[in-house]
């Protein structure tokens, strides 16, 4: 998700409406420590540029799963993950 500040002038009235699906390479994961899996990350929010200030505002919010191992019985843990910002 790359925006150029011409396409945010261009789009500068409207909001800009978020709606990806990010899938994470298994070889970034395994260079993790404690990350065992990740599924499918959703993103959405929006996008609103306010060309008067050059200021970009931007509301997202992120789910997916982690796969992570249980600190007692390092047992697989499906633990959801939900952020908004």
């Amino acid at each position: 998700m790359k925006y150029t500040h011409d396409w945010l002038n261009k789009n500068a009235l409207v909001p800009y409406k978020i709606n990806e699906k990010v899938i994470f390479d298994e070889e970034l994961i395994k260079s993790t420590k404690r990350l065992l899996g990740l599924s499918e990350v959703e993103v959405s929010g929006t996008i609103n540029y306010l060309a008067e200030v050059e200021q970009t505002l931007v509301k997202i919010k992120i789910n997916c799963i982690m796969d992570l191992e249980c600190a007692r019985t390092l047992a697989l843990v499906h633990h959801p993950f939900e952020v908004e910002d």
